[in-house]
């Protein structure tokens, strides 16, 4: 794995992928697409207008996985179907926690069909429950 700074970006370079975390500001038209893509997909609300920054994971120059980020709060982590269970998203979350001040913060709805396997991921990444209602969980990580 190499760490380069470039135009105030953080870039992971592997073999074939690359994690960055950038300005909303500095994403390409095509990179805004491809987040906004995945959003929908997954998401029914997009708050990709929001985001300050974002992590973005390509391959092969293809974003297949992203999270927003405004202040310390995770939003909308979400991955390419055909690359999920491989490792992309705690890859993501382990960026997050180098580069952002600590406490992170994220929500997981409860009406969620997974929200029981969220609930694992983050407790499994070490995010803790810090409040719970009828409508979501808020999580922290410190």
């Amino acid at each position: 794995m190499y760490l380069y700074l470039y135009k105030n970006i953080f870039i992971f370079l592997f073999s074939f992928k690359m994690l960055s975390i950038k300005y909303v500001n500095n994403l390409s038209d095509k990179e805004i697409n491809e987040c906004n893509k995945l959003i929908n997909f997954n998401f029914k609300t997009n708050r990709f207008k929001d985001y300050v920054n974002v992590i973005i994971y390509k391959i092969n120059n293809e974003i297949i996985g992203f999270v927003g980020i405004y202040d310390n709060l995770l939003n909308q982590l979400c991955i390419n179907l055909d690359y999920r269970r491989k490792g992309i998203a705690t890859e993501i979350i382990n960026i997050s926690k180098k580069f952002l001040k600590k406490p992170i913060y994220l929500y997981i709805d409860k009406q969620k069909e997974n929200t029981d396997y969220l609930l694992h991921f983050y407790i499994k990444n070490k995010f803790i429950i810090e409040l719970e209602n009828e409508i979501e969980y808020k999580m922290i990580y410190k």
